[in-house]
């Protein structure tokens, strides 16, 4: 049977995956052949798992000042923003906004659905109600005033400042009864977590019908303990689960399925439910990445689970996101916008960003960042071996639109594969051009192409690289031809 000539007998064919996510623990040439040392701006297709260019930026809403919080409600039409002291109700079908009402803190937003339309909410200061229509203050006799931690458990509004040991809880299916009656049940309750342990509250985790509490000094989250508290009121039992690690502040905190996520000192950690003994076991929800994270980590840091979209950004204050998506194996990827996304939710499987004085939307019907090109980029793993090494294919299957400009090279040679899609007049199908340096461009008919090309170029070590400059892109499959000379 006739067969290809090669006079290498070691030709060795590498196919880089990437759904094992960026890798940042081992060096490049110790990675798996799935994972990669550089992902930006790069998300992973909740259905599919390719690893695609993420959705483009929309303004849609702007404001007198800087929005600092983004809230859900029960109605997926609505969500709630603060700008200054201003809370707005923003209905994104219609695209209108509507001052609802003032609150008082400097605090990022803790809330919780409470009611059939409501929410209870704090901001560091006064608790408040949002009743569909309105936000009021809780200034009821005994209603706490320095909220930081909002949760609902057993029926009751439970909250807590941050610093101290108390959490405090409403009466039963009132909101607004701060008051204790020891002769009815019903009336609010208080507990003490952890008195004299020398750490303060800083995040409170409703999980699995527990309620999770971590404290530690402000600031060193590092010498902080994790309380576990079960029961209802006039019942309760407090234990504690951990020692040697905290979450950071109330934001940095989140449930994930039946995982409790949060920041701590060296990264993202995460309690995880072992179910058959109705506990949870300390784990790393970011071992991959946690290097950088814990850069980054700072008592301002916050934690965002967008439900609907497999997604959880961990937020800095940056213009950089660090996402991990759970739905694929929680594979890394780190996210780059314009400006500093102060918060971020999801509403109906797609994100709205705090950017500045305005909410963006993000989407992937969009194609860039308000007119800006998004831009991207992912390095691989390196390939090493004793002697040189011979690059002598390169096979690349992906899908791109008619103005992705994309770049395949191999870092620390001169090869540049440029991809550029072109519409021809009258012709429905557009045609991709790949041009490997001055070499005469190969062309694909179909809008989703496979990219053979054959090199000669001889390297101590490989590692490829994928630059997109403007336009959408998904990679799908990857491979490289090499032989050890």
């Amino acid at each position: 049977m006739p067969r290809l000539a090669n006079r290498h007998a070691n030709v060795e064919p590498v196919t880089f995956g990437f759904g094992g996510g960026v890798n940042l623990t081992r060096p490049g040439e110790d990675i798996g052949f799935d994972e990669m040392q550089e992902c930006i701006n790069f998300e992973y297709e909740q259905k599919t798992g390719a690893l695609r260019v993420r959705g483009g930026t929309e303004r849609v809403f702007g404001f007198p000042s800087p929005v600092t919080d983004l809230i859900h409600t029960a109605d997926g039409n609505i969500m709630l923003a603060r700008a200054g002291d201003t809370i707005y109700r923003l209905r994104l079908n219609t695209l209108t906004m509507t001052d609802i009402g003032t609150v008082e803190g400097g605090k990022r937003a803790s809330s919780e659905l409470w009611g059939e339309d409501g929410l209870v909410m704090a901001f560091g200061g006064r608790l408040y109600l949002y009743d569909g229509n309105i936000v009021s203050a809780v200034e009821t006799e005994g209603a706490p005033e320095a909220v930081e931690i909002v949760f609902v458990n057993s029926g009751r509004v439970a909250v807590a400042g941050t610093g101290s040991d108390r959490l405090r809880f409403s009466g039963v299916g009132d909101a607004e009864c701060w008051i204790e009656d020891t002769d009815d049940d019903s009336t609010s309750r208080f507990i003490e977590i952890g008195y004299k342990d020398g750490c303060g509250i800083r995040a409170v985790v409703p999980a699995m019908g527990d309620v999770l509490i971590f404290k530690c000094p402000e600031g060193l989250p590092e010498l902080g303990r994790i309380y576990r508290l079960q029961g209802i009121p006039g019942e309760w039992a407090v234990s504690e689960h951990a020692r040697g690690t905290s979450a950071w502040n109330p934001n940095s905190a989140a449930v994930i399925g039946n995982d409790v996520v949060f920041l701590t000192r060296e990264g993202a950690a995460n309690l995880a439910a072992v179910t058959e003994y109705g506990d949870f076991k300390l784990q790393w929800a970011g071992a991959k990445v946690n290097p950088a994270l814990a850069e980054i980590l700072s008592p301002e840091c916050a934690l965002r689970n967008l439900a609907g979209m497999g997604q959880t950004w961990v937020l800095d204050g940056s213009p950089g996101v660090w996402c991990c998506f759970y739905g694929v194996g929680n594979a890394w990827t780190a996210l780059r916008f314009p400006a500093a996304v102060a918060d971020v939710i999801a509403v109906g499987g797609e994100a709205y960003l705090a950017m500045g004085d305005g909410i963006y939307h993000m989407s992937a019907a969009y194609k860039t960042d308000s007119g800006a090109p998004k831009g991207a980029s992912l390095k691989t793993g390196t390939i090493m071996r004793r002697n040189q090494i011979l690059l002598k294919r390169i096979i690349l299957k992906f899908d791109s639109d008619a103005a992705a400009e994309v770049r395949l090279r191999i870092e620390g040679t001169a090869a540049d594969y440029l991809l550029k899609r072109a519409r021809r007049e009258r012709i429905a199908a557009i045609d991709e051009k790949i041009a490997f340096l001055d070499d005469e461009p190969l062309v694909f008919p179909d809008a989703a192409a496979v990219t053979r090309h054959r090199c000669n170029i001889r390297r101590w070590e490989i590692t490829p690289e994928i630059v997109v400059t403007d336009g959408e892109f998904r990679a799908s499959y990857f491979e490289i031809e090499v032989a050890e000379v």
